[in-house]
């Protein structure tokens, strides 16, 4: 399995880091250690204190592809479902950096579960920290498209399924603190929670 994230995907949350509109899609990715599911706790990790959420639909693979255009991309796909792309902002955004920042353990919250037949670039989402409303946006706004981006990422590496792919986050987002209840939710999905935990040993 192969966790592929997509970066300033929407024009607000592009700006809001102070950086210019991407022409292509920003691909990086998480270690399948990010993993963690619904009620299961999001960790910090030693030495940081920036800690933010990202609320953002994921597309679930459910074909191989391996070059395919944009037209035939969606018919690969099999559901999308809630994840929440965890980044620690603390660690920057260069080198080793962004590993650190955004492929940490338990880095990458995703569920409840997978829904199949929706039209996956008109969802409304919404993200919220102790049940206050802190992001809410739709995949409609995204600058690349879910097809844009199966296509391209297919152009380099073959995507398998159950590989999934984080479409980017809208908006502004906030740091969090220990006991923090975060909750994504996603149009025809439902309601992915996760608390913020202590730092483990």
């Amino acid at each position: 399995m192969k966790i592929f994230c997509i970066g300033r995907n929407y024009v607000e949350h592009a700006k809001a880091l102070g950086n210019e509109v991407p022409e292509s899609p920003v691909i990086f990715t998480k270690p399948d250690t990010a993993l963690v599911k619904e009620n299961k706790p999001v960790f910090y990790p030693k030495f940081t204190n920036d800690l933010h959420y990202e609320g953002e639909m994921v597309i679930v693979m459910g074909a191989r592809a391996k070059n395919v255009s944009e037209k035939e991309a969606l018919s690969y796909v099999f559901g999308v479902t809630a994840g929440n792309d965890i980044t620690e902002r603390s660690f920057g955004s260069g080198g080793f950096s962004v590993l650190k920042s955004k492929g940490s353990d338990t880095f990458a919250p995703l569920g409840p579960w997978i829904s199949p037949g929706l039209t996956i670039d008109n969802l409304k989402f919404e993200t919220q920290v102790n049940g206050k409303t802190v992001q809410k946006g739709s995949t409609r706004q995204m600058i690349h498209s879910s097809a844009r981006i199966i296509s391209e990422l297919s152009r380099y590496m073959t995507l398998e399924p159950g590989d999934v792919i984080y479409t980017g986050t809208a908006g502004t987002t906030g740091a969090l603190k220990e006991g923090d209840v975060v909750d994504v939710m996603l149009e025809g999905i439902g309601r992915l929670r996760n608390t913020v935990g202590p730092t483990p040993d």
